[in-house]
């Protein structure tokens, strides 16, 4: 992307400011991720104060013990481990750079015609699950388009679908950047999730393993959902790109993590549980009017993932 960085708070959550979507091969690219690693962790020092409101004491024993860093690379993934007796949560800079690509891509549908931006949704989680991240972390997203580019490809469908549009518009840069910030907190939340409630596995099941995976995602929707129905409208880019990560359905009996459709499902229904089992959540999202949107994102996630990752 061709807008500057910059970090403002919104929503409770920290905001982190844009970069250009790479694979770092140039010093500007290398400047560029440099940049989101500082923004990065700087917002999670926001992290952490805010996701206290949601542990329990023990939880907060453990999460006191993390050290949590964003690294300056163009990996597209985040990982919770614990070496030397330490426990750490690292996160890929380049995991920021896809939250970017989704979150202006979804802000940008409100230029045009929705389809426009669906069509580059689907292509982007197509364009993700073809690198295998849960194999090798180190491995870097392809270069990918970013919305500007694909709607200036796809004319008529994408007709005014510009960056000027967009840059234009406060509006829609700070509900892209409402996006981008919430689906840091979604992943952070995912990782954690993993260091306080992963039950052992020294076997490698693979039930277990995936049973671990649900525990973490039901962390990152607390999380997300503290301030309401919008924390999860806002952290979809986060959400859209864990499947994409999750491997085909041919491939899911030799992971740990579920395919990424079956991982789609699995947070949908997750999802709807929260709506249907909180009470206060319910509430919040009848009190604001937001009760028909609710069902309409849970129904536009599955008609957008099942497009993009049933056929592979």
């Amino acid at each position: 992307m061709r807008h500057c960085a910059r970090l403002s708070p919104t929503l409770s959550v920290m905001i982190l400011g844009s970069a250009m979507i790479a694979s770092a091969q140039t010093d500007s690219d290398i400047e560029k991720l440099n940049q989101i690693q500082l923004l990065g962790n700087r917002s999670l020092v926001a992290f952490r104060k805010q996701v206290r409101d949601i542990l329990t004491d023990r939880e907060l024993v453990i999460e006191n013990t993390i050290r949590y860093r964003v690294i300056a690379r163009p990996w597209a993934n985040a990982r919770a481990f614990t070496t030397e007796g330490v426990r750490r949560i690292e996160i890929g800079a380049g995991m920021l750079l896809v939250y970017e690509a989704f979150s202006v891509a979804l802000a940008a549908q409100k230029l045009g015609d929705s389809a426009c931006g669906q069509a580059y949704i689907v292509k982007l989680v197509k364009d993700l699950a073809s690198v295998d991240y849960l194999v090798n972390s180190g491995q870097t997203p392809p270069r990918l388009i970013d919305v500007f580019e694909f709607a200036r490809r796809r004319q008529p469908l994408c007709r005014g679908v510009t960056f000027r549009a967009f840059a234009d518009s406060e509006n829609l840069r700070s509900y892209q950047e409402a996006m981008l910030g919430q689906s840091l907190g979604f992943i952070v939340a995912h990782e954690l999730g993993h260091h306080l409630y992963n039950v052992r596995n020294p076997d490698g099941d693979l039930a277990l393993s995936r049973e671990n995976e649900k525990r973490a995602d039901r962390l990152a929707l607390r999380f997300v959902s503290r301030n309401g129905v919008e924390g999860i409208f806002y952290s979809f880019p986060a959400i859209l790109h864990l499947a994409a990560m999750g491997g085909t359905a041919e491939e899911e009996s030799l992971r740990t993590h579920p395919s990424g459709f079956r991982r789609a499902l699995l947070t949908v229904e997750a999802m709807d549980s929260l709506y249907s089992n909180d009470l206060a959540f319910r509430e919040s999202a009848r009190l604001k009017g937001k009760s028909e949107q609710w069902e309409q994102f849970l129904q536009s996630f599955q008609d957008v993932l099942r497009e993009a990752l049933d056929e592979q």
